[in-house]
């Protein structure tokens, strides 16, 4: 057992504004807040004390998903009762394998067969994975393979709007900031929304500094209508329509960067004084749970 202390980092918005299909702008909103308590005690139970080097912990369905930083493959693969599966996506760079994929929350079931998508960020590709065979087999089964142009590239944060449509963060090697990409699989039509915090002196900022600068976490509503994008640096997440792109509610609360001034904020070219702000976000069916 464990005993472990939640400072109150963990607030919990309600979503109200945000399940309806009111379509008003409204950008001095503040989130309605429920405090958690200085410190609170849970019941903890430690498992699969045999796993080293695990990186995160992602849950698809009924499956769990271990990103491990040392051996061959990247990911293992639990079911719901901490059985063993297997490994996939093996690393190298090679047909098959990978350099440095991102598990992507989507998961598709057709028969038999469980698919999964890995975004390897390094390689500008996303791939659909047949799970189900790639675990039988003992290796990667690619069901089919996406090659993205390095300056469309998402990065980490991506996430499924319906079967043909993603959404993701800026890509490292985007050419100009921008706050989201809307990306179609089968098209190949991309569009950015910007809906960036103000920026004073923007020509200050380096092209490589567009990433970290504007890095946001981005997650969507059950309902597929909804997305809220949380930038790491600022005190400014927004929730926004999946078809027009447009924010329909933006809420800033807290004493956190609510704009970027290039005058105070870079010093000999280099990025000073971010903090972090938002480190992650959750949506349920009616909250956004936010750290």
């Amino acid at each position: 057992m464990a005993n472990l202390r939640l400072q109150t980092l963990l607030f919990i918005v309600s979503l109200m504004g945000f399940l309806s299909c009111q379509e008003t702008t409204n950008h001095n909103s503040k989130s309605n807040l429920i405090d958690f308590p200085e410190s609170l005690s849970l019941q903890a139970q430690e498992i699969l004390p045999n796993e080293l080097g695990v990186i995160e912990v992602n849950a698809l369905d009924t499956l769990l998903f271990l990103s491990i930083n040392g051996g061959e493959h990247f990911f293992h693969v639990y079911n719901s009762n901490l059985e063993f599966l297997g490994e996939i996506g093996k690393k190298g760079f090679g047909p098959n394998e990978f350099q440095a994929p991102i598990l992507v929350q989507s998961i598709e079931h057709d028969g038999d067969d469980t698919f999964i998508w890995l975004n390897d960020k390094f390689r500008f590709t996303l791939t659909k994975v047949n799970l189900s065979q790639s675990l039988v087999k003992g290796k990667t089964i690619i069901d089919k393979q996406i090659e993205i142009e390095p300056d469309l590239a998402l990065s980490q944060e991506v996430v499924f709007t319906d079967e043909k449509n993603i959404v993701g963060n800026m890509g490292i090697q985007a050419l100009i900031p921008y706050r989201l990409r809307y990306y179609n699989l089968e098209s190949g039509e991309t569009k950015t929304t910007e809906d960036l915090p103000e920026i004073l002196e923007p020509q200050r900022i380096k092209r490589g500094d567009y990433y970290t600068l504007f890095y946001s976490f981005i997650a969507v509503h059950p309902n597929r209508k909804r997305i809220v994008s949380a930038l790491n640096y600022f005190n400014r997440m927004d929730i926004m329509d999946v078809d027009s792109s447009e924010p329909i509610k933006q809420i800033t609360e807290g004493n956190g960067h609510s704009l970027f001034n290039a005058e105070k904020d870079i010093e000999n070219g280099q990025l000073v004084n971010l903090h972090n702000y938002y480190f992650d976000i959750s949506v349920t069916e009616e909250f956004i749970l936010k750290l």
